[in-house]
């Protein structure tokens, strides 16, 4: 179904709408950028907020329900209901795993809102309640060392975990998060290793590189870095580099020390977002089993029922 179509089905039938996305949603097809843009969200945060108020179905199914509701309302900004939300499915689930998954949204939600101490407890929280699900365990560790980077702390152990099992993008995390505490450490030059055979992550590397390299005094090497870096047409990018270069050259601006390069925050409300949106499929990847997809298929068909009548 394209997204012309269910903007049409909306406007016909906003009840078999609501069906449609829940039920691409079930199959991990769809992806929050795509529900952005549909004008109908919140319609169906609020016809799914009433179904699992009034839903009998067994907690495999509720759980499903309640983490698609979370996860819709984090794609709307609401992030107090996404907290309200994921109380409230904490006190239901018996299911450690689910838990888990609910407390690592809930620690990015509080990090969107900047509640980095209330973030950090609820994800070492998240990390104690379950060892199921090692590449959800591996997306806490994540946040944990971008929120204690927020609080100027650096986790030397967790960033080595990072850089043994993470993947580039988790890599790139640690990494930058050396950059921006300006950390002086072996796991930098590590970290530069693996991620320079990334092609995606290659140019954005040698220039945290770069600027690493500045911030130490390594005005040379600095610039060897920036010579590596392929031909881009990316501004924020181009930005950055003319700024090392300044700095190389001695004419930065004395009112602008380091700390206020332009090159934080790279990709991090993406990483944000991305992580949200694995969060639900990672998790209910794990229980494969006919008998259970056939139940969430069985309900999907009742609850399209439900909403015709």
């Amino acid at each position: 179904m394209t997204f012309a179509s269910l903007q049409d089905l909306a406007i016909q039938n906003p009840e078999s709408a609501v069906f449609q996305i829940s039920r691409l949603l079930l199959n991990f097809s769809a992806s929050v950028s795509i529900l952005l843009e549909l004008p109908f969200l919140n319609l169906y945060v609020n016809t799914l907020n009433n179904l699992i108020r009034s839903d009998t179905a067994d907690e495999y199914v509720s759980n499903l329900l309640l983490l698609l509701l979370s996860k819709s309302l984090f794609a709307l900004n609401r992030f107090d209901d996404v907290l309200t939300v994921n109380k409230q499915h904490l006190r239901f689930s018996s299911n450690s795993l689910v838990k888990q998954c609910v407390l690592y949204q809930q620690t990015i939600t509080m990090f969107k809102q900047n509640k980095y101490i209330e973030a950090l407890k609820t994800a070492e929280t998240a990390l104690k309640t379950c060892n199921e699900n090692e590449p959800l365990q591996l997306q806490i560790i994540e946040s944990i060392i971008q929120i204690k980077t927020h609080l100027k702390e650096f986790d030397e152990k967790y960033t080595k975990l990072l850089l043994q099992k993470g993947c580039s993008r988790q890599i790139f995390s640690a990494f930058k998060a050396m950059v921006d505490l300006n950390i002086n450490n072996q796991l930098v030059e590590q970290c530069v290793l693996k991620l320079e055979t990334d092609t995606e992550l290659q140019n954005i590397t040698h220039v945290l590189h770069a600027k690493y390299l500045l911030q130490t005094n390594n005005k040379q090497q600095a610039q060897a870095k920036i010579n590596k870096i392929s031909q881009t047409n990316d501004q924020k990018i181009l930005k950055d580099i003319q700024y090392i270069k300044n700095g190389i050259n001695g004419q930065l601006d004395e009112r602008n020390d380091y700390k206020s390069f332009k090159c934080k925050q790279l990709a991090e409300t993406a990483i944000m977002s991305q992580k949200m949106n694995r969060s639900v499929s990672n998790t209910l990847r794990q229980d494969k089993s006919q008998e259970k997809a056939n139940k969430v298929t069985n309900q999907c068909m009742i609850l399209k029922q439900q909403w015709a009548q």
